[in-house]
């Protein structure tokens, strides 16, 4: 006989032999122990395997009469369980008017997933956000980590992009959810919340002005206003502040560009601009946050008045006075 055709051969006999073993008769007085355990290395992934005289029969029931809430308890014709919550069992074998019960206890290795945060590079060179590096603990590795710029805490984890980075540069400020997740499918939410340390700055001129001899330009004084119209000085801004100074557009839209500079601490707080020009001017603090502001520059009107006046410098007639006559001139200069 050819080495395949009695393959086949042997492969049918074990099928009919399974068959007649399934359905065999129930056993008179039906046994059950525990064949096999494993404890839960997450908060639900314990197993078991129970053993009996009736396992090959095929109307032999397996059920659990004590477990852990939440677990099912309704009877099944397999006697492997799984997804075992750790707790206490008792297990019942039936199979026709005989059954028999076993205890065990599915023990838990997992301790519950703990995360840190840590926040640093706020406020540096000019740019928005900063770093949050994300420490993770117990639990079952490996980790993965997501962020979600959101107050809620509680969103649907299939919002989340999870990966193995757990350092994060935000690039934005606000209220940031870290998640954790790991091995088991199991999660943790950290809220952090990224604050600037300096304050959105207005420049609002103060409407003093004057012209810068020799030139076209003109000297504006200018006062530094947070987003409440408190006030602040140069000196409070250690690190600068950048200025974009274009000319104005419709309305309070950015036009042509004029150029750019750097306030420093030590900065007097004063603008040399183009004169007779309005303006649209930007600030942009060390932490990355921008303002602008508009200014409007009036045309200055220049005015000059003659005075005449006489002095009597000795003595005449009254026809032909004997008079000095002095010139004099008023300058005067009108702005906003």
């Amino acid at each position: 006989m050819k080495p395949v055709k009695l393959l086949t051969l042997l492969l049918m006999v074990f099928m009919h032999l399974a068959t007649q073993t399934l359905s065999a008769q129930c056993p008179s007085s039906v046994t059950a122990y525990i064949q096999s355990q494993t404890n839960a290395t997450c908060p639900s992934n314990g197993s078991l395997i129970v053993g009996s005289n009736a396992n090959l029969t095929a109307t032999a029931q397996y059920q659990f009469i004590t477990a852990p809430a939440g677990v099912t308890m309704a009877a099944q014709t397999s006697n492997v369980f799984t997804s075992l919550l750790p707790g206490a069992y008792t297990i019942k074998v039936t199979c026709g008017a005989s059954s028999a019960t076993v205890s065990t206890t599915i023990t838990s290795t997992y301790v519950q997933l703990t995360a840190s945060t840590a926040i640093t590079n706020t406020c540096v060179n000019f740019t928005k956000g900063g770093t949050i590096t994300v420490t993770a603990a117990n639990g079952n590795p490996p980790y993965r980590y997501s962020i979600l710029k959101t107050t809620n805490a509680n969103y649907a984890d299939n919002l989340s992009v999870y990966g193995a980075n757990n350092v994060f540069n935000t690039g934005d400020s606000g209220t940031f959810q870290i998640r954790v997740k790991d091995a088991c499918s199991n999660f943790i939410t950290k809220t952090v919340i990224m604050e600037p340390s300096m304050s959105a700055i207005k420049i609002v001129p103060t409407g003093s002005d004057n012209d810068v001899c020799g030139s076209t330009n003109v000297s504006i004084a200018f006062a530094l206003v947070d987003l409440n119209n408190n006030y602040f000085i140069m000196s409070q801004f250690p690190e600068g502040l950048n200025v974009d100074i274009y000319e104005k557009g419709i309305g309070c839209t950015r036009g042509a560009f004029i150029r750019s500079e750097f306030r420093g601490p030590n900065s007097g707080q004063f603008l040399i601009l183009p004169d007779n020009m309005s303006f649209y001017i930007k600030v942009t603090n060390v932490c990355g946050d921008t303002t602008a502001n508009c200014y409007d520059k009036p045309t200055i009107p220049y005015t000059f008045q003659t005075y005449w006046n006489s002095v009597l410098t000795g003595c005449g007639t009254a026809a032909a006075p004997n008079v000095f006559l002095n010139l004099r001139l008023q300058y005067s200069s009108f702005g906003k």
